[in-house]
Formats: C-alpha cells, sequence, structure tokens
C-alpha cells in the first residue's frame, strides 16, 4: 500500500500564473484528446459475424476486398482477436 499525503502551497502572483497557465494547457489537451476519441468513437470501424451482428474492430482489416467470408475470432488473455 503507497501512503500519501497532501500538504497545501503557498504560492506567490507568479507562481499563481504559472500554475493557472499550466492547468490550462492540461484542460487544452484533454479537451482535444476527448473530441478525437469522439470522431473515432462515431466512425468506428465494424465487421458483421454471422450469429453475432456488428462488432467494432481497432483498426482497419487489411487485405480486406469486398464481403468477409471466412474469419477466425481467437482469445489471448483477456482480449479478443480477428484474424481474416
Amino acid at each position: 500500500m503507497i501512503l500519501t499525503h497532501k500538504i497545501e502551497l503557498k504560492p506567490n502572483n507568479k507562481q499563481i500564473t504559472y500554475f493557472k497557465k499550466a492547468c490550462g494547457v492540461s484542460r487544452l489537451a484533454w479537451n482535444w484528446g476527448l473530441t478525437k476519441w469522439e470522431e473515432y468513437y462515431k466512425e468506428c470501424k465494424k465487421v458483421h459475424i454471422p450469429n453475432l451482428g456488428w462488432i467494432r474492430i481497432r483498426e482497419e482489416i487489411r487485405f480486406f476486398i469486398g464481403k468477409l467470408f471466412n474469419a477466425t475470432i481467437s482469445k489471448i488473455a483477456d482480449r479478443w482477436f480477428i484474424s481474416t
């Protein structure tokens, strides 16, 4: 178990300004990442598997033209994979 404790800072005006700017950059980065994630989620890639329906996949299936006729589903640890 890791023990921690919180200590209050007493920054001067210059340090307060720096902290506010740093938090602003952090918020900007968070919002940018959130926007990218939402864009990815909206255009998420899917594959249709008979009897299961549409399943999201992490990346495009390579070397794929037309309709998927044969695929193998496998599990390694807690992750599922599709091989074409």
